[in-house]
């Protein structure tokens, strides 16, 4: 009897077990159905919002201002897209439809490039992080679109539980057979009866140290990324312990031998489609394509926007320019350290970078453009290879005004490099002739507003004085006059004087406005001009009528 009951027992926990089991999958499967039926009803109104937003980026007359709240909108809709297709992707590797497209690509490049990425950030978080690798060049087989999101996942979770002053270190090596990629990290560490669980679906840490944050994310992450990792027949094991960090070790099979055919493509180097579709552009317009040594500061560059093309692949560099020349005063670099020493020397108006470079990487040469004081207000657009979106907003992050991926479009490449300057030279304008906007709307970064509020506080202060000229400015400013030009005719697009006679005008027009009993003579000699007559002829070549037409049309008012 006693047999009998503990065989009942037995057969009725099994049972249990595997009714339970049965009642979570299908939990699991209706939360995927949910997130996946959601997620398509979000793709419509995303995509009528990102074609709308596309739009809108290109027209060439839009305000910088305008123009990067619009790029946000496109970021974070751009993000939210990501997000969805996450779910559906998920859902294809849940249900073994996830098609692979792998190709033979170098598994130092795409790994180091998406290092580069989290380069800045971790110096904002103060971790030490370190690429390793044996060799420059691992050829392997694999789809980099779903690659990337692996890669992109491991390393957003080893910062996110890392705190500061702690460590991550990306090492690649290989044998004969395989390759072997490790994200380590020094952070808090995964308990055991966590570790076991940590690659399910849904499955989240429910709580952190408040050093760390509690950021809740979908739980799919590293569910997602084991799923992907199955479908390339690699391995991933996790190594860890609690307050001593973790270690995600991958190994990836060399050779092609563990893809079907209808899951490999043949590939093709990036900057040489980019390169292709160029010359197909340049044909077309029937362009000279002689070879460029870059412009030396002399010839028309008073008459055309100047830009500096940071690229080491010398086919491409070559391209881009005799693509650029016609319209722009074309400088060239090949690579970051040069790039950042000719943009001091030639104070370019854009500046146009590959992000992986010898001797000093894009990102680097961008972080610090955008915190030298003298050049932070040149814009700067990025390229890339990688198209996550992760990628490229931690390309923004650096301070990079624009990103464009590669393979790209020569014509969009463009566009966006005129509406970065179109924008600002209509803000200019509008600057320089209009009696209610701020010099501080001209700012792209804080170096400059406070720039900006130095200068106006100064001339303020000297309003009155006859005597106050260039010279004394570039005292009070403390800088050369050279150096004081530069800036000044960088952000505003005016030399100092007449950036000095333009806060006088704004300044008249407020005393005109606010002041009726003052005459005009009152005025000119309250902003520190000699003679009525000059003063009368500053106004009415900034706002096009006369201090006296102009205090009657608003006294009218």
């Amino acid at each position: 009897m006693r047999y009998i009951k503990y065989k009942v027992r037995l057969e009725s926990s099994l049972e249990y077990e595997k009714k339970e089991k049965a009642h979570i999958e299908e939990i699991n499967q209706s939360k995927i159905r949910f997130f996946t039926n959601i997620s398509h009803e979000f793709r419509t109104p995303l995509t009528l919002i990102t074609s709308q937003v596309d739009m809108l980026l290109q027209q060439k007359k839009l305000l910088p201002e305008a123009s990067n709240r619009i790029q946000s909108i496109s970021r974070n809709a751009a993000l939210m897209t990501r997000l969805i297709n996450e779910l559906l992707e998920f859902r294809k590797i849940n249900d073994k439809k996830m098609p692979i497209k792998a190709g033979e690509y170098n598994i130092i490049q795409f790994v180091h490039e998406i290092y580069f990425s989290f380069e800045e950030y971790a110096k904002a978080k103060k971790i030490d992080f370190s690429f390793q690798a044996e060799n420059d060049t691992i050829l392997l087989w694999f789809d980099q679109n779903l690659m990337q999101k692996v890669f992109f996942n491991l390393i957003s979770n080893a910062f996110k539980y890392t705190p500061k002053e702690g460590k991550i270190i990306v090492s690649i090596s290989q044998d004969d057979e395989k390759v072997y990629v490790s994200i380590k990290d020094s952070g808090i560490g995964i308990s055991p009866e966590n570790k076991n669980k940590i690659f399910d679906q849904f499955y989240q840490i429910s709580t952190l140290p408040e050093s760390i944050g509690n950021v809740p994310g979908t739980g799919l992450g590293l569910a997602l990324t084991k799923g992907i990792l199955d479908a390339h027949h690699a391995e991933i094991i996790l190594e860890s312990e609690v307050n001593k960090g973790s270690n995600f070790n991958i190994t990836l099979l060399k050779g092609s031998a563990h893809f079907t055919e209808e899951e490999k493509i043949i590939t093709e180097d990036l900057d040489q489609i980019s390169i292709r579709k160029i010359k197909d552009y340049l044909s077309e317009v029937s362009y000279n394509m002689e070879p460029a040594s870059g412009n030396d500061g002399t010839g028309d560059q008073e008459t055309k926007n100047s830009i500096l093309i940071v690229e080491d692949n010398e086919e491409l560099l070559q391209v881009l320019y005799h693509v650029f020349e016609p319209v722009y005063h074309v400088f060239m670099a090949r690579n970051g350290e040069e790039g950042l020493a000719k943009t001091i020397e030639k104070q370019p108006d854009i500046v146009l970078s590959d992000l992986m470079m010898p001797l000093m990487s894009g990102s680097e040469m961008c972080l610090k453009i955008k915190t030298n004081f003298t050049v932070c207000h040149i814009p700067v657009v990025l390229l890339t290879a990688q198209t996550a979106v992760e990628s490229n907003i931690e390309s923004l992050k650096l301070g990079a005004d624009d990103y464009i991926t590669k393979p790209f479009d020569i014509a969009l490449l463009m566009a966006r490099c005129n509406n970065l300057l179109n924008g600002r030279r209509i803000l200019q304008e509008r600057f320089a002739h209009s009696t209610d906007i701020s010099p501080y709307t001209l700012a792209s970064n804080e170096m400059d507003r406070n720039f900006l509020e130095k200068a106006n506080r100064i001339i303020e202060e000297n309003m009155a004085n006859p005597y106050f000229g260039i010279n004394e400015f570039s005292q009070e400013m403390n800088l050369g006059r050279t150096s004081l030009f530069n800036k000044i005719k960088g952000i505003t697009g005016q030399t100092p004087n007449d950036f000095m006679i333009t806060l006088k005008m704004k300044k008249a027009t407020f005393l005109l406005t606010n002041n009726p009993e003052l005459n005009i003579s009152d005025i000119t000699y309250r902003l520190g001009f000699n003679s009525p007559k000059y003063f009368s002829k500053c106004f009415k070549e900034q706002f096009g009528m006369t201090p006296s037409d102009y205090k009657s049309l608003h006294t009218l008012n």
